[in-house]
């Protein structure tokens, strides 16, 4: 799982290898969609959207259909005293906590094993091959929003990287061990990447189709190689997979097997809860989106949307981008209830219907707690 992977910037390496579908991204942030990519379930459904939240243990993952289940050990967390030693702990150690961390080469057949990698995520290119990095988000974006030029650079270098440590993490254990050409190995990516795009930098916020849309390539000896004419979405990653590997998988998913049936669109969900001076206020975002566009349906109260945004271009540290290079339209995007993107197959009256119909799981989560220094990682990451 590469971060921050736009689907215009799938690595070609990557693409050749294997078959590639075009995906629409579970949700725009980091969190919620590794919990959709392992269980099969939208964000409403499985309950999981930030952070400080683990994944209900009532929820399988496809790594629960293998004998032996486990993460990636490498966390960078050898001699970077900033974001290397936490970058994958509250994925890891919060979301994902019933896993064991192992290198690949340690796991025992058969298995399911998931590594996260920094990707294209901020600091663009500064993370090593071990995933250590030497410069905190808020002073990347210091130097380098209002620059575009040197954005893009630094953003190719850092899905460069990713695929540098994805040979050396994932395909070479597997070729030592002399089964590469017996597993089915997935590079797909949690969400895209703004870079001055519509006047805004990173993730999340706004929804437009550079962070909505994502890479998916599988690849295997007995698949196909090239790009699929299939959409694909993380909810359809524990279906296919199962398929592909027949093990019996989560019960209950929102997804299909894509290689027997074709969905139509997709789901891109976020729902984040910001401080206030005063307690704290949510911001929602929904979307719906097949391969040629889609709808965002932003349901936060005006208030909402006005505190939240002199929040972002105040101390959100990619808000730093449109407060540098203004733009009407990326103030406009924050505001707006409804905007149509490209040119869907479906009408705004079908994604009023879907969008508004939405309703979050009011289940109980198990909620992980993250001490002070923790939160100050996240600080340091751009997050809160």
């Amino acid at each position: 799982m590469s971060d921050s992977i736009r689907w215009d910037s799938h690595p070609s390496s990557i693409a050749e290898s294997g078959l590639t579908f075009k995906t629409v991204a579970s949700s725009l942030f980091t969190p919620p969609s590794h919990a959709s990519m392992l269980t099969g379930l939208y964000p409403h459904n499985h309950g999981v959207s930030g952070f400080f939240e683990e994944l209900p243990s009532s929820l399988e993952t496809i790594l629960d259909s293998f004998q032996n289940a486990g993460l990636s050990d490498v966390r960078g967390h050898f001699d970077d005293k900033i974001q290397g030693e936490y970058f994958n702990e509250a994925i890891y150690k919060t979301l994902l906590s019933r896993y064991d961390q192992k290198p690949l080469d340690e796991m025992n057949e058969p298995f399911g094993w998931f590594m996260r990698d920094p990707g294209g995520h901020a600091p663009y290119g500064g993370w090593d091959l071990s995933m250590n990095v030497a410069e905190s988000v808020p002073d990347f974006f210091d130097r380098y929003a209002g620059d575009e030029e040197a954005l893009r650079r630094r953003y190719k270098q850092g899905v460069e990287l990713s695929v540098k440590r994805f040979e050396k993490y994932v395909i070479e254990p597997l070729e030592s061990r002399g089964i590469l050409d017996d597993t089915l190995v997935v590079f797909l990516s949690d969400h895209g990447e703004q870079i001055g795009d519509h006047g805004h930098c990173g993730q999340s916020i706004p929804a437009t189709p550079e962070v909505a849309y994502v890479p998916t390539t599988f690849i295997h000896p007995d698949l196909e190689t090239g790009r699929s004419d299939r959409l694909f979405r993380h909810i359809d990653l524990p279906k296919t997979i199962s398929s592909l590997m027949s093990v019996k998988g989560p019960k209950n998913t929102d997804g299909v097997d894509v290689f027997s049936e074709s969905p139509a669109w997709g789901y891109s969900l976020i729902k984040r809860t910001f401080p206030s001076i005063i307690g704290s206020f949510d911001y929602e975002v929904r979307s719906i989106w097949d391969s040629d566009g889609g709808y965002v349906h932003n349901t936060s109260p005006l208030w909402n949307k006005t505190k939240f945004t002199g929040g972002y271009l105040s101390k959100i540290p990619s808000g730093k981008q449109l407060r540098r290079k203004p733009q009407a339209e990326g103030l406009k995007l924050l505001f707006e209830s409804y905007h149509e993107w490209g040119k869907p197959n479906f009408s705004l009256e079908f994604a009023r219907e879907k969008l508004e119909g939405i309703e979050y799981s009011r289940s109980k989560k198990a909620r992980g707690q993250l001490d002070e220094s923790t939160k100050d990682h996240l600080e340091q990451m751009g997050y809160i």
